[in-house]
């Protein structure tokens, strides 16, 4: 490649990722038949900390306690329009007449229940609301480490850049050489929160689970309410996967009275021999969000019917089939390193004449190399591995396989992505066998 090629302008370097603006998504799952999304009135519990004490403060609306769960209820469950919240972790909220007022009442509800169905009818009993969000930090922690002082050697460089001269444009004055470049050593943090959200009916009966957490070296220069952040940042990708499931549930109520007399009503596909690594058969969370992404992604990128119930009396045309090899978070160290890019020392404009006499401008740059150094880190990555298949229910002939290995900032994604990929190939072979006709 040759240096113009290469040339970078001051401050930019080369490789750096650039910013993305979607949001990662949790490990989710909800009950379909609960009709979650058509609850008008929850009551919200204060955030559980990892210790099993509330996460809570009622006498100052400006702690990270108060506005931790202030913006659970305002951020998150409004926003989905439940309009009828009643948050026990801001008792001092907008409507502070009726909430002091029923304090003595609700606090009923705050001591630990020997099961959910015992908590659900007092909640019941109390509110009548349809159901209860109870959130929890599972994992809340600090982990400080040393970047250790590293010596590395850097090929150096500098060049002059002619542009619209006498002799066109070209590259002069080119040196190279190895330059000893120390990166300091220092104290760095790295940030760790986990989340779990389960919301349940007004029976006990937990119609949705949600896991979600977030490893970061970004409040280390700036640790300020780090916790507070870190936590709305979370809330914010829960809402977006709530969204999500919310404009799902009204499409498929769509789609159920558009196939009543929908001749595509006759492609159904069901699931059955669904293997799963220990690490998620043994965790609700995991185990429940795969199964769910596995039929919700088959409704979102197919235009099939999807028999969700196991034990639905529907006869498939074709069922899904599939083993997950690994669904792993790992961690890495990433040892302290520099990157080079080249960067303009000086630049000047020059006029010159031709042979006619006729007048031109030409530009001097001068460039050399600058080296950003960066700290050691440690850097997760999501590791998910599979093969899935579409089994033809007639005749037991795989018409569709999907074998891939994908990576994230997190599980939920990587395994996202792997089933978006597969159900695209399943809706490709279904239109080319004309099964929508």
């Amino acid at each position: 490649m040759s240096i113009n090629l290469k040339k970078v302008l001051t401050g930019v370097l080369v490789g750096a990722a650039l910013p993305t603006i979607a949001l990662a998504h949790g490990n989710i799952w909800y009950d379909k038949s609960s009709h979650l999304p058509q609850y008008k009135k929850m009551v919200i519990f204060p955030i559980t900390n990892v210790d099993g004490s509330y996460w809570i403060n009622d006498t100052d609306i400006k702690s990270d306690a108060y506005e931790a769960n202030q913006y659970l209820n305002t951020r998150f469950i409004r926003k989905l329009k439940i309009k009828n919240t009643i948050s026990l972790g801001t008792p001092l909220d907008e409507n502070k007449k009726i909430r002091i007022k029923d304090t003595d009442v609700y606090t009923k509800l705050l001591p630990k229940f020997p099961t959910e169905k015992e908590r659900a009818a007092m909640v019941d009993n109390i509110t009548a609301a349809d159901g209860y969000l109870s959130p929890r930090l599972v994992q809340d922690r600090k982990e400080p480490h040393l970047s250790p002082a590293t010596t590395v050697t850097v090929r150096m460089q500098s060049y002059t850049e002619e542009t619209n001269g006498p002799n066109g444009n070209r590259t002069y004055n080119k040196k190279t050489w190895n330059e000893r470049y120390t990166i300091p050593a220092r104290q760095r943090c790295l940030y760790h929160m986990q989340v779990e959200h389960d919301i349940f009916d007004r029976d006990g009966k937990k119609v949705m689970t949600y896991k979600n957490g977030d490893h970061t070296y970004q409040y280390e220069n700036n640790e300020s309410r780090y916790r507070l952040r870190m936590f709305k940042d979370l809330v914010n990708e829960f809402r977006e996967d709530y969204e999500d499931i919310k404009k799902e549930f009204l499409e498929d109520e769509r789609k159920k009275r558009e196939n009543d007399d929908d001749d595509r009503a006759r492609v159904k596909i069901a699931f059955k021999n669904i293997q799963v690594p220990d690490n998620v058969g043994n965790n609700e969370y995991y185990v429940k969000s795969v199964h769910f992404v596995m039929k919700n992604f088959a409704l979102k990128h197919t235009k099939a019917r999807v028999i969700f119930n196991n034990n639905s009396h529907e006869t498939p045309r074709y069922y899904v089939q599939g083993a997950i090899y690994r669904f792993s978070y790992d961690r890495e160290w990433i040892a302290p390193h520099v990157t080079v890019y080249n960067s303009l020392v000086s630049s000047k404009k020059q006029k010159w004449r031709d042979r006619k006499g006729k007048e031109h401008t030409m530009k001097i740059s001068d460039y050399k190399t600058s080296v950003t150094p960066h700290f050691g880190r440690w850097q997760y990555t999501a590791t998910v591995s599979a093969n899935f298949s579409l089994v033809d229910a007639r005749t037991g002939r795989i018409v569709v396989n999907h074998n891939d290995v994908e990576t994230d900032d997190k599980r939920a994604d990587a395994y996202r992505h792997f089933m978006k990929k597969f159900y695209e190939k399943v809706q490709n072979y279904l239109e080319k066998t004309g099964a929508f006709d």
